[in-house]
């Protein structure tokens, strides 16, 4: 059993069965699913079979895919063993877990990596200090962590209001492409530390 699907991922994917010889009676009640569902039916014939497999919604880890002992019949109307196959698959979207302020750096801290390849634009988030709007210089993904650079820096006492709205192109999202949701965020900068401790609500 394999699959030409990159892995982890987090969208229905193809598993391809190829048996040693030419066989007979292959059918979708032979293969079983843990953590995913199969398609409706078996394609192919001879040697190499298909079937699609789809990920179980919010989850992270390991799908199996098991075919039964004597699923098929070979020239010799020999069986063929039990098999089963891991694929890594991960449909969790990253969760926000922080966001600090410290001068004209914002930092977003993640419960996952992120893809590096995916850099959101500085307009797809908005950003006020005391209800002023404030410029995103740049935005830069590195590890678990999205740093905006701020045009204006937020003092002590501050109250930063920060929106992200996810774009069309170049989302903030994990390495297996689950995109990170929309959020408002409002933190307030202690007056007695130089650093924000992040705030509200995450929506």
């Amino acid at each position: 059993m394999y699959t030409d699907v990159e892995q982890p991922t987090n969208a229905t994917f193809t598993v391809n069965f190829r048996f040693t010889e030419e066989v007979t009676g292959f059918d979708i009640d032979d293969i079983s699913v843990d953590h995913g569902e199969r398609g409706v039916r078996v394609s192919g014939s001879g040697r190499l079979y298909m079937v699609d497999v789809r990920p179980e919604s919010d989850f992270e880890g390991l799908v199996t895919v098991t075919v039964r002992a004597n699923a098929v019949e070979g020239r010799n109307n020999d069986g063929n063993a039990r098999t089963s196959e891991d694929f890594l698959v991960d449909t969790r979207v990253p969760e926000l877990d922080d966001a600090t302020v410290d001068e004209n750096e914002l930092v977003l801290s993640y419960d996952e990596d992120l893809d590096e390849t995916s850099e959101p634009s500085p307009s797809d988030f908005d950003v006020r200090v005391d209800g002023s709007d404030v410029i995103v210089f740049t935005v830069s993904v590195d590890g678990s962590e999205v740093t905006l650079i701020l045009r204006d820096p937020a003092s002590r006492g501050d109250r930063v209001t920060l929106d992200y709205s996810p774009p069309r192109s170049d989302p903030i999202q994990d390495l297996a492409g689950n995109e990170a949701e929309l959020f408002t965020r409002e933190m307030e900068l202690p007056r007695f530390h130089g650093r924000l401790v992040s705030g509200v609500d995450g929506v």
